[in-house]
């Protein structure tokens, strides 16, 4: 899995019991305190947060999206996987 919005559906279907109904637009990741870009590779984003082992620990946000630090909401899924596939 190259990119981690391709995860996003199998997310949003994990905690569709505790998400409130929220759909893959309004969910964000984060680790340590930083929102995750979604055009990044993950290799990319995990070398990009210092890492050096893992489990890599991200948290999952179901509200208050980071827009003045993510620019863009998560893509269109169908499209995303046809452009990364």
């Amino acid at each position: 899995m190259g990119y981690l919005p391709l995860l996003l559906p199998d997310i949003v279907q994990y905690f569709s019991v505790s998400a409130l109904g929220w759909g893959v637009d309004h969910v964000w990741l984060e680790h340590d305190g930083q929102a995750l870009k979604w055009h990044l590779p993950s290799g990319v984003l995990f070398d990009l947060c210092g890492l050096s082992s893992l489990p890599w620990r991200i948290t999952v946000h179901f509200q208050s999206f980071p827009a003045d630090t993510v620019r863009l909401r998560p893509p269109n899924i169908p499209l995303f996987t046809l452009i990364y596939p």
